[in-house]
């Protein structure tokens, strides 16, 4: 299986195979010197646990001004679904303490004016009719607002008409933790796999990610066979890997 880019997508697809076909041998390549250095790197992301709990777009209004929330139950599940892969992986020992990479952070939203006031408070009892969205919060009260976000009411007016939700079910995920962690393992299950002592197995083990140990992974690829500019991940184990020198 050959993996584009070393970001989450194909550090979650690969261990996710990995598991469904266990025979399989794995190929990563990335263009840059690491792995989630790209969307996947937390200061090129938004951070949070995406679940349609702060996300408006999530709850448009219909023709008959009715708040539908089917797209932000659906992104929501997706989300239980991906913190429960997360999970198995925690027991397996491939993720280490999910403290590194997903923690409790409310999240808020903070909107202006009456229409939108009228939505957000649509917005919230239809929401709440999910289990999913349970504990959500809903304030007009500046004073409040400033006990939850102070930055945000710093310099305003104090009548401003201002209306903020709050939900203490949000998280902050460290995407690009999560990536390295998943890279690490599976470089060295992904080496371990090739048959040693052939020409193919050895060329595998040349081209796993960052973490791999260097025992398995002594060749890299010539700069002639890199095509597109597309740097084999082997040439960073050198960088990367502790554990030889």
């Amino acid at each position: 299986m050959l993996l584009i880019g070393g970001g989450i997508m194909s550090a979650t697809l690969g261990v996710y195979l990995s598991e469904l076909e266990p025979t399989w041998t794995f190929e990563v390549f990335e263009r840059l010197d690491k792995v989630a250095e790209e969307s996947s790197n937390g200061w090129n992301n938004a951070g949070t646990g995406h679940s349609a709990l702060c996300e408006l777009n999530y709850t448009p209004m219909d023709d008959k001004g009715q708040v539908q929330i089917t797209k932000a139950i659906e992104i929501n599940e997706n989300f239980q679904i991906s913190r429960q892969f997360w999970s198995h992986q925690v027991r397996k020992g491939v993720l280490g303490n999910p403290r590194e990479f997903i923690n409790s952070t409310p999240h808020m939203n903070l909107v202006f004016g009456k229409e939108n006031r009228d939505f957000m408070h649509k917005r919230v009892a239809a929401l709440k009719a999910s289990p999913l969205f349970a504990g959500m919060e809903l304030t007009t009260d500046p004073a409040k607002i400033t006990e939850w976000i102070p930055l945000m009411m710093e310099g305003r007016k104090p009548d401003d008409m201002v209306t903020a939700t709050r939900s203490p079910l949000g998280t902050d995920v460290n995407l690009g933790a999560i990536t390295r962690q998943f890279y690490k393992i599976s470089a060295r299950l992904w080496a371990a796999r090739s048959r040693p002592g052939t020409r193919s197995a050895r060329s595998r083990a040349t081209r796993m990610a960052p973490g791999a140990c260097r025992r398995s992974t002594t060749r890299t690829v010539p700069r002639s066979r890199r095509s597109m500019r597309a740097t084999s991940l082997s040439v960073q184990v050198a960088q990367h890997c502790r554990c030889c020198n």
